[in-house]
């Protein structure tokens, strides 16, 4: 799964901050989606979610973000400079976990592999190809099965790098 190996790199203050988010998400009553820390500019990005709708308008950030505050006031283990940006997953949306893939079934997602797609029996356009672009069909905890023009497409996640939706707009 392409966040379990994300998920294996964390370090021990990328963990805190994953765990605060998710508490801040479950007081304020929004779904965690993913989040993000920017070492460099120690930013932490969290997407959140309303349960119902999939998507979070700019009332559902503000809350989440004011939610951060009790927290963060008493905890020095937070830098000082730290800077916190709550946002919608978007119409885009990174595809991480088995459930960002299983909440994407039937939708238009864009898959960048990190080996080329081979075989005798894929079409001219798909051979050799690093991205891929079609209908997201089966999940589970190994791979994806995608509908690209026609061509089923099985892509384990060991060959995902990164994914997202793609929506005809």
């Amino acid at each position: 799964m392409i966040g379990e190996a994300a998920s294996a790199l964390e370090t021990a203050l990328e963990k805190k901050l994953r765990e605060l988010s998710q508490t801040v998400a479950d007081e304020t009553g929004y779904e965690l989606y993913d989040v993000e820390y920017i070492k460099s500019s120690k930013t932490l990005r969290v997407y959140i979610a309303d349960k119902e709708t999939g998507s979070a308008l700019i009332e559902d950030c503000v809350a989440v973000d004011r939610g951060f505050t009790p927290h963060v006031e008493d905890a020095e283990w937070i830098p000082d400079d730290f800077v916190l940006e709550v946002s919608s997953p978007g119409v885009y949306r990174k595809l991480k976990s088995e459930k960002h893939f299983k909440d994407a079934l039937g939708e238009i997602i864009l898959v960048d592999l990190s080996k080329s797609l081979e075989g005798d029996s894929l079409p001219k356009k798909l051979k050799g190809a690093k991205r891929v672009r079609g209908v997201l069909k089966e999940c589970d905890n190994e791979k994806i099965i995608l509908d690209a023009d026609g061509t089923e497409l099985e892509i384990g996640f060991a060959n995902v790098k990164k994914a997202n939706l793609d929506p005809d707009l």
